[in-house]
């Protein structure tokens, strides 16, 4: 598992990554950090849903096959907590149907197939206050 910071009060997360691949999560990690944002990772759903216990991002990005929970459970949770306000990032490279659609019902803005197109998910990314 890729080790995030410790998540300080006054050093909000302006972006989540939700990915079980440590190559992926360190890469879409390090791709959201060099365009200037602050990150933290989760390697699952429950990691994830514990970094959200000490803050709100802008954004969570997260992979639709957690060992977990399901991407669309976690979208479900994330948008109980957090409402409209995060834009919810689903990266996967399922082409089952019955899946992306559970994923678009439980609130996901945006699903992206993979390997992932940097330049539309730099668009997609919402802009930092």
């Amino acid at each position: 598992m890729l080790e995030s910071p410790p998540i300080e009060a006054s050093r909000a997360v302006q972006v989540v990554v939700v990915e079980d691949d440590d190559d992926a999560l360190e890469s879409l990690m390090r791709i959201v950090e060099l365009d200037g944002y602050r990150v933290a990772g989760a390697s699952s759903a429950g990691e994830a849903l514990q970094i959200m216990e000490h803050c709100v991002p802008q954004c969570v990005v997260l992979d639709l096959g957690l060992p977990d929970l399901s991407g669309a459970e976690l979208a479900r949770q994330l948008r109980d907590r957090c409402g409209k306000d995060v834009v919810l990032i689903a990266v996967t490279g399922t082409t089952d149907e019955e899946l992306l659609l559970g994923a678009e019902e439980a609130g996901v803005d945006y699903i992206l197939p993979k390997p992932l197109d940097i330049e539309r998910f730099r668009r997609i990314v919402p802009r930092m206050p």
